[in-house]
């Protein structure tokens, strides 16, 4: 087995398990067309076409190919962080999200745009190191846990809602499932962020896990992104309110990030309310739209 393919026992939430991030990145893909797209081999070698028509076998190499690239270069940032290389991890894996963005190139999906947000955050954390402290932590943490979010999240999503309603024949049902991929999207980022970057404490409320300044930047940044997402699905009006809510959450944030502190006063009053902020929108997500 290659270094890239080692396996690797989990940290955080997931400690004590060991598992093999190539090979799930790319069993959650074959997986999914399997069940979703007709008898499709992780090689393209079954029937694809049954499902996928004439793209079958380009979509089959997009879900190898790009998950498979995340997978391999989140095995290699490893090897840098058990040596304490943490600005060598940290390249290996903004060069991944690179690749993968490359590999991508021709299909419309939930991961190519999970790629470009991912870029536009890591880099913009990146500007900010000189201020911050903790920010070269923060951002191996954020790269290392998007990719996560990509692989098990965004992957599945595109394979089993978003691809079949771009590639695929039109059948009874299939608009409803489209527009499923974008809200649940929408939400489990917002989940995603909140439960990997935040912790609640017994005298402060929410703070960050890591970095103040770097967990603000992410916010400003998946804030107008999932506005933008939920802004373009066919059934926008339904998200109107929370679409409102993070535009306006974006704005107030990236006013303080640019030091204007008439929303906020401080970092640490900052992350507590504008976290507050984002529960209410997922709340709104869900259903419920009141102010």
């Amino acid at each position: 087995m290659s270094g890239a393919d080692e396996e690797y026992p989990m940290r955080g939430p997931m400690s004590g398990m060991v598992w093999n991030r190539t090979a799930m990145a790319q069993s959650l893909c074959a997986l999914s067309l399997l069940v979703f797209g007709g008898l499709v081999l992780v090689d393209g070698s079954a029937n694809a076409s049954l499902y996928w028509g004439d793209d079958s076998a380009r979509l089959v190499q997009w879900c190898r190919g790009s998950l498979g690239i995340l997978a391999n270069y989140s095995n290699r940032s490893r090897l840098q962080l058990v040596d304490g290389k943490w600005d060598e991890a940290r390249a290996v894996l903004r060069e991944g999200l690179n690749q993968a963005l490359v590999q991508s190139e021709g299909v419309n999906s939930l991961t190519r745009r999970a790629l470009r947000r991912g870029i536009e955050v890591s880099d913009s954390i990146e500007r900010n190191r000189i201020e911050d402290i903790h920010g070269l932590e923060a951002s191996v943490e954020f790269l290392s846990q998007y990719y996560d979010f990509m692989i098990k999240i965004v992957g599945p999503l595109d394979t089993n809602y978003f691809l079949p309603y771009q590639y695929g024949p039109r059948r009874v049902g299939l608009e409803a499932e489209y527009e499923r991929s974008y809200h649940q999207f929408a939400e489990r980022q917002l989940t995603w962020f909140v439960e990997t970057f935040s912790m609640t404490t017994p005298h402060y409320g929410v703070v960050a896990k890591y970095s103040a300044k770097s967990y603000l930047k992410i916010l400003e940044y998946l804030a107008r992104g999932t506005a933008e997402e939920l802004d373009s699905s066919l059934w926008r009006a339904r998200y109107a309110c929370a679409i409102e809510q993070l535009e306006e959450l974006h704005l107030r944030v990236k006013n303080f990030n640019d030091g204007y502190h008439e929303e906020y006063s401080s970092e640490r009053r900052a992350v507590n309310s504008a976290t507050g902020e984002f529960l209410q929108i997922l709340n709104a997500l869900r259903g419920d739209c009141r102010r």
